[in-house]
């Protein structure tokens, strides 16, 4: 165990660095650009938010009663977020920046809906922060291995540069069952239990 948290920690500060870099940046600007765009037009903002509360009810996320699944949140954020990184098995193309792209939208409009409807901003992060401080970084690791891995098959492909790829699963492996498996574990229970309480104590 201890070789594989050696071996993720070269990782990160060599191949994986630039795409992490590169991911959190463009995750920014993307939720800054999306919530300007959101203040300027309130009616996308509030089609974002709808589009969401159905995806969240079609998915299972919440029971009956209306209280989130902290199982059904995990099992949802891991797939994404596995899914997103399996992205960069296509070459050339680079679907994870489209998963960076959506997600970050959907951060930035949501921020404009709170604002729009004439709520403080801190509520909205009472509503973001105390799970997506674990959550955002599995999200933009996911997005940065995904990103990785599709430059390291798209230099299989056009160079034919053998043994790259069997590496860089592995790096990828590392970084989703050691550092992105557990953060979305603790983000769901977090989500589920202890997110609902600090927003009823904002919105009451």
């Amino acid at each position: 165990m201890k070789e594989h948290f050696t071996k993720l920690r070269q990782f990160y500060r060599g191949e994986l660095s630039y795409h992490l870099l590169f991911a959190t940046v463009a995750f920014c600007v993307v939720i800054l650009l999306t919530f300007i765009l959101g203040l300027v037009r309130p009616s996308l903002a509030a089609g974002a938010m709808h589009f969401f509360a159905n995806m969240v009810r079609e998915a299972g996320l919440v029971d009956d009663e209306g209280a989130f699944s902290a199982l059904g949140i995990f099992g949802n954020n891991i797939r994404a977020f596995v899914l997103t990184a399996c992205y960069g098995f296509i070459p050339f193309v680079f679907l994870p920046v489209v998963s960076l792209a959506l997600n970050g939208a959907i951060l930035g409009l949501f921020a404009a809906f709170y604002v729009n409807n004439g709520q403080s901003l801190l509520v909205y992060l009472a509503g973001i922060l105390p799970h997506g401080i674990f959550e955002l970084p599995a999200m933009v690791l996911a997005m940065s291995c995904g990103l990785y891995l599709c430059r390291v098959i798209t230099d299989y492909v056009r160079f034919n540069r053998k043994g790259t790829v069997k590496n860089a699963v592995l790096n990828v492996c590392r970084v989703l069952v050691l550092n992105v498996l557990p953060l979305t574990a603790i983000a769901a229970v977090i989500e589920a239990y202890v997110t609902p309480l600090i927003m009823a104590h904002f919105m009451g």
